[in-house]
């Protein structure tokens, strides 16, 4: 029976006319999809202190417009005539605390029953519960000044500041129910946060497994401000890099080959470093050269002769072997992959 009563009450609360709840509702109306029916019939007494705000509101509208002449006359006079106009707007500033602190008790204990998974989102949540709580303090002191003031002090007080009060009083509390509407939709929030953050981290993953330029490029640009962004823009520099290296070392391949194709029909000179009666490993050839160029092995009449650089002329040769400075090191001439004579060589190379 308790449960067909809090559902008949929530459908109620759905479809009630918002003449009821006049601007009020809007503190309501944008958390009913997450209240429970618990929720829904404790705002059953706010519901009831906002009609009977709204009631008052005629009155005092009704009450405004005959006290209206005697402002019009001398202020003095419609101060001592608006009497009965202040006390019902003090009425109404109450009943307004009583109904917006009744929404502000279930807001506040659903949000405080929430777990957050980002600290981001407590710390602001934590800063809106703080600012509502003031401004509820803040709307409390101003509306509880005028409660039970005598006729003689009522006569006395300014209407027009006891509006400027009470309205400013009500927009507090209204901007602090509208904080712990943002404050939950943080939270409902999260949900959707921890999806984008998990499909970010499979992104990731995919990029790091295919660990190419255009992996890298489509988590960037899916996830611009993505947490692995700085770490996709350093693989990319470090791909291109390594790209612009390998195109260098091929297109100088490329031109060696082409270079060593011209020639290869043609004398040559190579500077010789050592030679040896067995064969040298790498550790062994270090001891006479330790540059980048590679070593090419001959054997020759049972020597071993090692050999760096290929050049067409004897003076290109020369002046390579001045700068490796290689103690025993002389240039050797070769022809279709035959020892020459250096002497004849050169005298070749010198007829046209």
């Amino acid at each position: 029976m308790g449960n067909i009563r809090l559902v008949l009450l929530y459908i109620f609360l759905i479809f009630l006319p918002s003449s009821l709840f006049g601007q009020d509702d809007n503190v309501i109306t944008p958390m009913e999809k997450y209240l429970t029916e618990n929720d829904i019939a404790k705002l059953e007494k706010a519901r009831v202190l906002f009609g009977k705000s709204n009631k008052l509101k005629k009155q005092i509208a009704k009450e405004d417009k005959r006290i209206k002449k005697y402002f019009q006359k001398r202020k003095k006079k419609g101060e001592r005539k608006s009497v009965k106009a202040k006390r019902m707007r003090t009425e109404q500033a109450l009943t307004y605390i009583k109904a917006y602190r009744v929404v502000y008790d279930v807001y506040v204990a659903k949000i405080n029953a929430c777990k957050y998974e980002f600290s981001s989102d407590k710390e602001e949540i934590k800063s809106l519960l703080e600012e509502t709580y003031n401004n509820f303090k803040s709307a409390n002191k101003i509306v509880i000044s005028y409660k039970g003031k005598k006729k003689r002090k009522l006569k006395r007080l300014e209407y027009d500041k006891l509006k400027s009060d009470f309205d400013k009083a009500k927009n507090l509390q209204v901007t602090g129910l509208e904080n712990l509407i943002v404050a939950y939709d943080i939270y409902e929030e999260q949900g959707p946060k921890l999806k984008k953050l998990k499909d970010e981290k499979t992104a990731w993953s995919n990029a790091q497994r295919l660990n190419n330029l255009q992996a890298y490029r489509n988590y960037i640009s899916n996830y611009p401000r993505g947490e692995y962004v700085s770490e996709a823009k350093a693989k990319i520099k470090k791909i291109e890099t390594e790209n612009e290296k390998n195109r260098k070392e091929r297109e100088a391949a490329e031109a060696e080959r082409k270079r060593l194709e011209i020639l290869k029909n043609k004398i040559t000179f190579q500077l010789q470093i050592v030679a040896s009666k067995v064969p040298l490993n790498s550790k062994e050839l270090k001891k006479y050269y330790k540059g980048t160029l590679t070593i090419k092995m001959r054997k020759e009449e049972n020597w071993y002769k090692y050999a760096i650089g290929l050049f067409e002329s004897y003076d290109k040769a020369k002046k390579f072997e001045s700068k490796q400075r290689i103690r025993g090191s002389f240039v050797v001439a070769y022809k279709q992959g035959a020892k020459i004579d250096i002497k004849k060589a050169i005298e070749k190379l010198k007829k046209p």
